[in-house]
């Protein structure tokens, strides 16, 4: 399974990425990525990626998107 962490704009973890699903540290699916925009998962829009970057609606930094992980 290969993933991507989710950090915030100090470097910790709080989230991470399996394909374009959004899951929280405790494993619960908290949304999906679609068309560069990160979801809600009753559909609400929340965030945009730029490149790397996790960017608010309006355009605040929010934190990045951390490389590839491939459990073995």
């Amino acid at each position: 399974m290969q993933s991507r962490g989710i950090y915030d704009r100090q470097g910790e973890l709080f989230a991470y990425l399996v394909g374009s699903a959004v899951y929280d540290l405790d494993d619960t699916q908290k949304g999906y990525v679609q068309e560069g925009y990160v979801y809600a998962m009753n559909d609400e829009r929340l965030w945009l990626i730029r490149g790397d970057g996790i960017y608010t609606l309006k355009g605040e930094a929010v934190g990045y998107l951390g490389a590839n992980f491939r459990e073995s």
